[in-house]
């Protein structure tokens, strides 16, 4: 019996390392990604992927992806907020305004969430978001700022891990955290495509930090 456990516990100390440089893999590609705003980005030895907002001055800090995508697309990873301030964002389809799939950032960006709100088009998903007195919401943002749905309470704690899937299929477009569908909508006037994006803001004069693990984007 002594012996099996041994056993059992020599191979799970031998897989750590093989698993921690998996997971360091999955969101090493985050680096390849635009980082904007005042803060910090850090990939981590642990298969972890830290945003931090300088806590003296910080606007909203945020990445994305370097490539556009159509309109079937899905990225999937595991959050966690460190802070309670911590308002996490993912988007979806963001580009110039326009008939454009292409993304340009404004000179000497500063993560302010103007840009996001009216100076590009983009599906705004922001979940987390308890210290803006608010549950998970998702906004369409153009030249106008449309609600397209909300839901019913916020779900997620500092200091945890959720799963979180953003995606598209189509004119349809959703959320779930830890595999419930939170927020879905079809819209009518769907966008033809564009980058992706993970954003983070704080509140109430305090910063924002999260940790990301096992991320992956996926098309069909």
């Amino acid at each position: 019996m002594f012996k099996s456990i041994f056993l059992a516990l020599s191979l799970l100390l031998g897989l750590t390392p093989l698993l921690n440089a998996q997971n360091r893999e999955s969101v090493k590609q985050l680096d390849e990604w635009t980082f904007y705003g005042n803060g910090t980005k850090l990939l981590e030895g642990h298969g972890q992927y830290l945003l931090k907002e300088n806590p003296e001055e910080s606007k909203g800090i945020g990445l994305i992806s370097p490539k556009s995508y159509t309109t079937n697309v899905v990225m999937r990873y595991k959050a966690m907020a460190l802070t309670p301030a911590t308002v996490l964002v993912a988007i979806l389809s963001a580009s110039d305004q326009g008939e454009s799939t292409n993304l340009t950032l404004p000179d000497n960006y500063d993560g302010n969430i103007k840009f996001w709100s009216g100076g590009c088009d983009n599906y705004f998903f922001a979940f987390h978001n308890a210290a803006h007195n608010y549950p998970p919401f998702v906004r369409r943002f153009d030249k106008e700022r449309v609600m397209l749905d909300i839901a019913k309470k916020n779900v997620m704690h500092v200091g945890k891990y959720y799963a979180i899937e953003v995606g598209r299929k189509g004119d349809t477009i959703w959320l779930k955290i830890d595999g419930k569908t939170v927020l879905k909508y079809k819209d009518p006037l769907p966008y033809s495509g564009g980058h992706l994006g993970l954003r983070i803001r704080g509140t109430g004069g305090e910063y924002a930090a999260c940790l990301i693990k096992d991320f992956e984007v996926s098309i069909f």
